[in-house]
């Protein structure tokens, strides 16, 4: 970001404004720079303007964005002046992109040099972005690594109020990354699963009264399960604003991690997320009302279940060094089965709805255990990765401790 933006950021700042680009070209990335963008805003009493990139240029398809009509949901929710800035600002942040792109398609290649990025920059204000030379997004993380910030809740329900839908407090969402996922954008298959392992716990959720309401992209596997109170969403044409529009008036989300499982969080939502990798960060969890079963680690050459002491040992408790392993060769995951994702959907439902108190034991025992670890790999980031919290499903710690 040019030295010009920064200035006239940190001059909004300090009038009381803070300028957000959400990443409308990234899925995942949009909820991020909401987060952390809320939790500034809130801690530091701050109103908004946003500014919004109509242009992808970061990958192949110039003109897919995500999430139009939640983006004109939070315009909507600006005061008079934000909103005056956010037009003139959307039309200033084009044109330079609208260089850009023409420069990207002149020379045909992928200008990421950071002299281009400095020159003509893709954003304005805060956008979750990490950039030695701006000064301004490094104040706005540096406001966010501070452990009382970071573990503030958002919730953004107020914009879907409008929504008359009947059924919307007693429906669950439900969404699952696989493979097909690819063909919209490569992606890591740590986070995939396979829908049809949800199918005894999407049984049990209807036997208690909810509706299921499957979102997410086009691409996602079908699911063979007929019930007047399942529903697919993923083949609807607004199937992105969908699936924020289901997000915000559900009762919990169910499903897999990654950014689908960060989505929930924008509304304060509960979630179980199934086969996730990531344990330092526990994809942001704040609550143990939360509940996340991560995938099986194995050895390449020995075919020998890690357990966790020996996997937090070795450090392939984060998504980072669990890829850099599988790729290397040294170890393959397996995926929750559905009696794992169904001993984990009764522990859910008891938390949240039966209000059972149960004797966590495993669960002290695998909290002690990460918090030496994050202590011994991530002794910077330790005072906000420890805040993190959830239940392990102790049916699947007695498989893994």
């Amino acid at each position: 970001m040019s030295f010009f933006n920064q200035f006239l950021c940190l001059i909004m700042y300090k009038i009381g404004y803070l300028i957000i680009t959400p990443k409308s070209y990234s899925f995942g990335g949009f909820y991020l720079t909401i987060l952390g963008s809320e939790k500034i805003i809130n801690l530091k009493k701050k109103k908004k303007i946003f500014v919004y990139l109509f242009l992808n240029l970061q990958e192949k398809k110039s003109f897919k964005i995500y999430h139009r009509d939640i983006s004109k949901r939070l315009f909507y929710d600006l005061d008079l002046v934000g909103k005056f800035f956010s037009i003139f600002l959307t039309i200033y942040l084009n044109l330079i992109s609208l260089i850009l792109y023409a420069v990207k398609a002149i020379s045909k290649k992928k200008l990421n040099s950071i002299l281009i990025k400095f020159l003509i920059p893709d954003y304005i204000g805060y956008s979750n972005r990490e950039y030695s030379f701006d000064f301004f997004s490094n104040k706005m993380n540096n406001i966010l690594d501070n452990p009382n910030t970071s573990i503030q809740s958002v919730d953004l329900k107020r914009l879907y109020a409008d929504d008359n839908d009947a059924a919307k407090l007693n429906s669950v969402c439900f969404c699952i990354k696989d493979e097909n996922y690819n063909k919209i954008k490569e992606i890591s298959s740590l986070y995939c699963s396979n829908v049809d392992n949800c199918k005894e716990s999407i049984n049990f959720l209807i036997s208690r009264n909810f509706q299921i309401h499957k979102i997410g992209e086009k691409m996602m596997k079908q699911i063979d399960f007929k019930n007047k109170k399942f529903k697919d969403f993923c083949y609807e044409d607004n199937h992105n604003d969908i699936f924020n529009k289901k997000l915000a008036n559900c009762s919990f989300y169910f499903g897999s991690s990654s950014s689908m499982g960060t989505a929930p969080d924008i509304f304060n939502k509960k979630k179980f997320l199934i086969n996730e990798v990531d344990h330092p960060i526990l994809n942001f969890s704040k609550t143990t009302n939360n509940v996340v079963i991560f995938k099986k680690i194995y050895c390449s050459k020995t075919k020998e279940l890690f357990k966790l002491n020996k996997l937090f040992d070795k450090n392939l408790f984060s998504f980072e060094t669990l890829k850099n392993s599988i790729d290397n060769g040294a170890v393959y995951v397996e995926e929750n089965s559905e009696e794992e994702i169904f001993e984990g959907m009764i522990e859910f439902y008891e938390i949240n709805f039966k209000k059972k108190k149960k004797n966590y034991i495993l669960n002290k025992r695998y909290f002690e255990m990460r918090q030496h670890y994050l202590k011994k790999y991530y002794a910077k980031k330790y005072q906000i990765l420890n805040q993190y919290i959830a239940t392990i499903p102790e049916s699947f710690l007695h498989k893994i401790l």
